[in-house]
């Protein structure tokens, strides 16, 4: 364990690195343009869309896969899967489920620096490339919520 001087304790050098990486990784908001890092698929010039990173190893992500073909089927705009699966599983996952939105790879530690989105399910509501709602999605349920759909029963 390295020892703090209470000379580093002021450093404004060291506190201003510190305020950066805070800034770095500050979670988006309503609002905010989604574009820090363009994905190689053009969000901004999407009327609506929907980006959802999932990761391989999350078993609630796992759950959610089978569910994503139909939801996208129904989904006015454009969906987007970020996976942390690599290229030949994530084509795995296209044909399996026979997916027909675009689904990106993204390692962890890129979706935390770019994206600042340390949780999955995880999943961006965008119109015109800024964000209207973003939320932790388990279920389908969920990214209806997020987009404001509310399903009726009616009898």
């Amino acid at each position: 364990m390295s020892k703090v001087t209470f000379r580093d304790l002021f450093d404004a050098e060291l506190l201003q690195r510190e305020s950066d990486k805070k800034k770095n990784t500050q979670p988006a908001v309503r609002g905010d343009l989604f574009i820090r890092e363009p994905l190689p698929v053009d969000v901004e010039a999407m009327e609506s869309a929907i980006v959802c990173f999932v990761s391989l190893s999350c078993a609630s992500c796992i759950d959610l896969l089978p569910e994503l073909g139909a939801f996208a089927e129904g989904y006015e705009g454009d969906f987007i899967l970020v996976s942390s699966g690599t290229e030949e599983e994530n084509n795995d996952l296209i044909r399996h489920f026979q997916f027909s939105f675009p689904v990106l790879t993204m390692s962890k530690e890129e979706r935390l620096q770019k994206y600042a989105s340390s949780t999955t399910p995880y999943a961006y509501f965008l119109e015109d490339g800024y964000i209207m709602n973003t939320a932790v999605v388990d279920s389908i349920q969920e990214l209806d919520a997020l987009i404001g759909r509310v399903e009726r029963n009616e009898a």
